[in-house]
Order: structure tokens, then sequence, then C-alpha cells
């Protein structure tokens, strides 16, 4: 009779463990998942704040309008690494449309990079030879002002050329600043391209917080272990 009670008590005390011990791992998992879709709601609708910034500036005149240098859409993504923990959770389009956004995010993203790094490529050259072109009127300038004072005219007329000489090249100068080395450098540096592109990258992105995506990870999100085995088990 105590061998049997021994028994029994061994197994109870083997199940509870095992059951401690699933719902340990259960809940961990659990965790992860909530903690996953809590990112990816995140990245979304940092997405789609930003994606509203850059709609904003593309949608200007052409004169006016350029590919914003410091707004991109997904500098981060999570998606690609926990998306096989949603599979369940989303239906075939659902999915597709997550997929979906985040590749467009992330190629214009792609092309925003490129369209900087042209831009900065493109600007310090002009800069340099801006500067060039300053060395150069200097050196104009100097030798203005040495053959001027070599010169056989009277001191007057002398000091009145060299006067001249340098309001030229302080006028050449401003010239330069104001043309080639300000903020004037912007629209001088505005491929059509670029700016064509990113219009129909960006008017091509869908909000996917206001349909079901959005309201499957708000929940998953937001609702705890406990929740969740309910969730499950009404299903």
């Amino acid at each position: 009779m105590l061998d049997i009670l021994s028994f029994d008590a061994n197994s109870i005390i083997t199940l509870l463990v095992g059951f401690i011990a699933f719902g340990v791992y259960s809940k961990q998992k659990w965790d992860k998942k909530r903690n996953a879709a809590k990112a990816i709601f995140i990245e979304i609708q940092t997405a789609d704040m930003n994606l509203e910034k850059v709609k904003r500036e593309l949608s200007k005149d052409d004169k006016d309008a350029e590919v914003p240098e410091n707004i991109f859409l997904m500098p981060i993504e999570s998606w690609s690494t926990n998306r096989q923990d949603f599979i369940k959770d989303f239906r075939s389009d659902e999915w597709s449309a997550i997929d979906n956004f985040y590749s467009k995010c992330k190629f214009y993203d792609q092309n925003a990079r490129y369209n900087s790094q042209a831009f900065a490529k493109n600007e310090e050259q002009i800069r340099v030879n801006a500067h060039r072109l300053v060395a150069d009127y200097v050196d104009v300038l100097v030798g203005k002002i040495i053959s001027n004072n070599n010169s056989h005219d009277s001191s007057q007329k002398r000091e009145e050329l060299i006067d001249k000489a340098y309001e030229e090249f302080q006028e050449k100068n401003r010239f330069i600043k104001e043309h080639y080395l300000g903020d004037i450098i912007k629209p001088m540096y505005s491929p059509q391209k670029y700016l064509t592109q990113a219009r129909v990258q960006a008017n091509a992105i869908e909000s996917l917080l206001l349909g079901t995506v959005g309201k499957k990870l708000d929940s998953i999100a937001n609702r705890g272990w406990i929740r969740n085995i309910l969730h499950l088990y009404s299903k």
C-alpha cells in the first residue's frame, strides 16, 4: 500500500514539475513573441510618421522640393528575424501586406541614402572648385597690386587702382560664397530622377496600423501570458 502511495506521489510530483517546466517555457516563448510584436508595431508606427514628413516635403513644387536627407522610414527592422513567430496570427493577405510594407520602406531608404551620398559628393566637388576659383582671384589681385605699385602713375592713382582691384575681388568672392558655398547648393543639386523616384516610392506605401494588421499587433503586444492561453483555447 505504501509503495502504491509512494508511486502515486512521485508521479504527481513528476507531473507538477513537468507542468511547471512547460509553463515557464511557454511564458518565455510568449514574452519573446510579445516583445517582438511591440518592436514591429513601433517600427511600423515610426515608418508611418516619417512617411508623412517625407510626403509633405515631396509634395512641394519641383523648385522647392528635395528628397529629405535625414529621414528614413525603416532605420532598423525586426520583422525578418521574428516573422516565423506570427505564422498563426496573420492571414496570407495580411502576411503579404507586412512583407510588402517592409520591402518598400527599405527600398525607399536605400535610394534616399544613395541620393544623400551623391549630393554630398557633388557638394564637395563644388566647394573644391569654388575655393580653387577664389585662390585664382587672389593671384590676380596680388598681380594687380604689384603691377600698380611698380607703375609710374601718381601715388593717388596707384591707390585708386589698387582699391578698385580689391573691390572687384571682394565682389567676385562674395558672388562665389553666395552661389557656390552657401545653402544655395541644395537647389542647384536637385536631380529630377531621384525626386521622381522618391515620390513614386513614397506614394506606393500604405499605412498598416489602421487595418487588421495594426489591431492584431497591438492586441498581441498588450496581451499577457494568461490572456494568451485563454485566447488560444477560446478559438
